[in-house]
């Protein structure tokens, strides 16, 4: 039911939208005060794609059949024991979702942004996973049936103590399998998938074509938009105000060669990597002090990387942890 916050709104058993579609929805959520509340409701044939939904969504206990969120942004929503059936999910932010006990029947998550979601206890039958960004979630104790994942990055994921049939883990990266791995990940604040999904990220950054700015979002888990231009740059920014792993990014590219490039990204203040997990990583490090000029400015470790410079930036308020990570493809 969508309503106002400031009104109690008589909600139907059964909702059917199929004739609102996502430009009304977006006027309606553009008032102050707006919400979309499905909680413990059914919904059929929605079109919510392409919103921001991002703090404004309820939908626990909810029955979503047929209901497109393909592009939507909803990070952070709880599914908590809902029943997804034929739901289209495609290339939809999902980062620290919760599907906790969901049952999911026939949707497809194909290139979705689900970095550090939950899906302990959830069902999920005939689905698809395709390419989905799955970075530190968590799938244990689920039940999976005739699932594919195929080209998926599940770098740091835990995956065990699951009930499994006809599933597809083809050309996936990245894999925790073991319950004994996954109980000591889980003791330790789940401090160590982190750590490989933000080495992961970096590396596959030092990686990804700059031209294509939908890459980097999948990546990341953040929207870029264009943030003006000068005689030299094509500046694309991306922010939010929590993440995953990562809260904002920066690409400078040359306006004459995209292959010629900078692009800078902000380290979410819950995720501490240390300078020595960095020195760890990769090897003959060249060290940058802050600016003389500027005290307060980052002090950064870098690294030549496949033709790239990688950087690691610290700050004085964060001495301990990465703030920063640096790709230098100007060079």
């Amino acid at each position: 039911m969508i309503k106002d916050s400031r009104e109690r709104v008589a909600e139907p058993e059964v909702v059917d939208t199929g004739g609102i579609g996502p430009e009304q929805l977006k006027t309606w959520l553009g008032h102050a005060g707006a919400s979309l509340d499905l909680t413990g409701q059914t919904f059929t044939d929605c079109d919510f794609s392409g919103l921001d939904l991002t703090g404004v969504i309820g939908a626990r206990a909810a029955t979503l059949i047929r209901c497109d969120f393909s592009g939507a942004d909803l990070f952070g929503a709880s599914f908590q024991d809902s029943v997804l059936t034929s739901c289209n999910f495609s290339g939809a932010q999902l980062g620290k979702c919760e599907f906790w006990g969901t049952r999911i029947t026939d949707c497809t998550f194909e290139g979705a942004l689900m970095i550090r979601s939950e899906f302990s206890g959830a069902v999920m039958v005939g689905s698809t996973f395709r390419r989905a960004n799955l970075l530190a979630a968590s799938l244990s104790d689920s039940v999976l049936r005739n699932c594919v994942f195929g080209g998926a990055d599940l770098s740091g994921a835990l995956v065990s103590g699951n009930e499994e049939d006809g599933v597809s883990w083809s050309h996936v990266t990245g894999l925790v399998r073991s319950a004994a791995v996954a109980s000591a990940l889980a003791g330790s604040v789940v401090a160590a998938p982190t750590e490989a999904s933000f080495f992961s990220v970096a590396q596959q950054l030092v990686d990804a074509s700059f031209d294509d700015t939908a890459a980097l979002e999948h990546l990341l888990g953040l929207r870029f938009v264009p943030g003006g231009d000068n005689e030299y740059f094509q500046f694309f920014r991306a922010q939010r105000e929590s993440g995953p792993l990562f809260t904002a990014a920066e690409l400078r590219a040359d306006r004459h060669n995209r292959a010629r490039a900078i692009l800078t990204v902000t380290t979410a203040r819950s995720v501490c990597v240390t300078r020595k997990a960095v020195l760890g990583r990769f090897v003959q490090p060249t060290l940058t002090p802050p600016s003389p000029h500027s005290p307060a400015s980052e002090s950064y470790v870098s690294f030549m990387v496949k033709g790239a410079r990688l950087s690691f930036g610290f700050t004085q308020q964060r001495p301990g942890c990465v703030a920063s990570v640096v790709v230098d493809r100007l060079e």
